[in-house]
């Protein structure tokens, strides 16, 4: 019989758009194989609950929660009480309730909390606490301050400096805790790195498929809330994209993504395609026609798992220092943070499909190797969960 836990998530995983929530499924679709999981957390912003239905085939019983966002009133929260803003927003004292109910209704081995705002519900618990904590907010946030101007640039540093005490208190009440690279793991300081472990990003393993008819095109996939993506993106279609289409007026650009604003929206170019929440199917079409995959992520934290998705995919790659920070390096990735190198090496490999098809292969080979969700959450991960 299957012993029970609790899984604390900021968002229920389905769908499973953003690199946050595949990390997320990752790890429910790894647990449930192994325990009874009570699942508690937020719907998605978009879709509520209507796509719950894809955590059927687990064993996962869901709590589900109708997030809220209230910017004023957190902001003012979050200067008297001197807290984070990114824990106030995502606290709900129903959450902390319904947790302490399971607790005493039921045995639970351990609570797994995923993401340091969850951690909120899970300080103060007299069962074993596992963190993983999928970026160090504080350096997310820091980076993200550099990248603002006056006077948010000094707000959010601010909120940096709370993140990093929450932070701190968080790896010490942790039983365990999980980073997602070494780089990120060398950021845990003190007494705490004995009880670290990093636990790959990941992405499913997809079959290669030969006959596709490539199209002169470059594919950006991602959570365009997010604001390194954000940022990246709009950066990317201002500064560098440009310089593509002044050698080669041909090449398409193709966004994937969810929550993508009116500014990209409005944009109205031939050669710039958007699709908004597509599909699985439609998004791996768009993706194995493509010639080459972009990372243009000038600031943030953690590792990207769109790049496992394209490597996943046997492709290409070009993506800034930081959009590749903390994955082992593969030929068929290559590094550019100056916007003219980025959009030279567009037009040196879009017309060579036997230097592309070797990269391709080059990424593959590295994803199979540390990043194929098989091979990472299998029975190591399960040892290392059940490690004294």
């Amino acid at each position: 019989m299957k012993k029970e836990i609790i899984v604390v998530m900021k968002f229920i995983p389905a769908p499973a758009y953003s690199g946050g929530a595949k990390r997320n499924l990752a790890w429910l679709k790894f647990l449930s194989k192994y325990y009874k999981v009570n699942l508690i957390g937020y719907f998605d912003k978009t879709y509520k609950d209507d796509k719950i239905f894809e955590l059927d085939k687990y064993d996962v019983s869901i709590y589900g929660f109708k997030f809220k966002r209230n910017l004023v009133k957190n902001t003012f929260k979050s200067l008297f009480l001197n807290k984070s803003f990114i824990n106030i927003q995502y606290y709900n004292s129903e959450i902390k309730k319904t947790l302490k109910n399971i607790l005493f209704e039921k045995d639970i081995a351990f609570v797994m909390c995923e993401e340091l705002a969850m951690m909120n519900y899970c300080n103060d618990l007299n069962v074993p606490v596992y963190f993983d904590d999928h970026n160090i907010e504080y350096v997310l946030m820091s980076r993200t301050a550099n990248y603002n101007k006056f006077p948010l640039n000094l707000i959010l540093k601010r909120e940096a400096g709370l993140i990093k005490k929450e932070e701190m208190k968080s790896f010490k009440k942790a039983d365990k805790i999980f980073t997602v690279s070494d780089a990120d793991k060398e950021l845990i300081k003190g007494d705490y790195k004995d009880k670290v472990y990093v636990v790959n990003n990941t992405y499913e393993k997809l079959p290669y498929i030969s006959n596709v008819q490539l199209k002169k095109s470059i594919v950006f996939v991602g959570n365009v809330s997010w604001k390194p993506n954000l940022h990246g993106l709009n950066h990317f279609i201002s500064n560098i994209f440009p310089k593509v289409l002044e050698k080669d007026s041909d090449i398409i650009f193709e966004i994937i993504g969810s929550s993508i604003p009116k500014e990209i929206k409005k944009i109205n170019s031939p050669n710039i395609n958007i699709h908004e929440n597509a599909s699985e199917k439609e998004k791996n079409r768009i993706i194995d026609e493509s010639k080459i995959c972009i990372v243009p992520v000038y600031f943030g934290g953690g590792t990207r798992i769109k790049i496992l998705e394209y490597w996943s995919h046997y492709k290409p790659v070009i993506s800034t220092t930081i959009g590749a920070e903390g994955l082992s390096l593969s030929k068929g990735t290559l590094i550019c943070d100056e916007d003219s190198l980025f959009a030279n090496k567009i037009i040196q490999l879009i017309n060579n499909d036997d230097k592309l098809y070797k990269m391709g292969q080059d990424n593959h080979k590295v994803f199979i190797k540390n990043y194929c969700e098989e091979n990472v959450y299998g029975d190591t991960l399960y040892r290392t969960i059940n490690s004294k």
